[in-house]
């Protein structure tokens, strides 16, 4: 991992160093699992539109973090885009509170269950 080039590496701890190996670690598989589960959801047809938004909205979570979080950078699509504002809508539903993390490990669930 990455050390802010202020810090000399020799100064950080034994344990803190293992830490940031292990979280490096996990982050990796689980994006991994992730990325699997994201190519399989790419394959799988029939779903209902109530299935296809939580896809979409997990997938947005995990990959960009909580909508509102975004600044409102991204306006809700207007009135004549309805799959767009369906899209948005199931986004934003799953609030700020939502980690990344915890979108991925949501999203591999729902993929795995389909």
């Amino acid at each position: 991992p990455s050390i802010h080039p202020s810090i000399h590496p020799s100064s950080i701890s034994y344990e803190v160093r293992i830490y940031r190996y292990i979280m490096s670690s996990e982050l990796s598989s689980l994006q991994q699992q992730f990325d699997a589960a994201a190519e399989k959801a790419r394959h799988i047809s029939g779903l209902s539109n109530e299935t296809k938004k939580q896809i979409y909205g997990l997938f947005k979570q995990a990959t960009e973090g909580p909508l509102l979080s975004l600044n409102d950078a991204r306006p809700r699509p207007g009135i004549f885009d309805p799959t767009g504002r369906a899209k948005w809508d199931s986004w934003k539903a799953l609030g700020e509170d939502m980690s990344k993390e915890e979108a991925m490990k949501q999203y591999i669930a729902l993929i795995d269950s389909l």
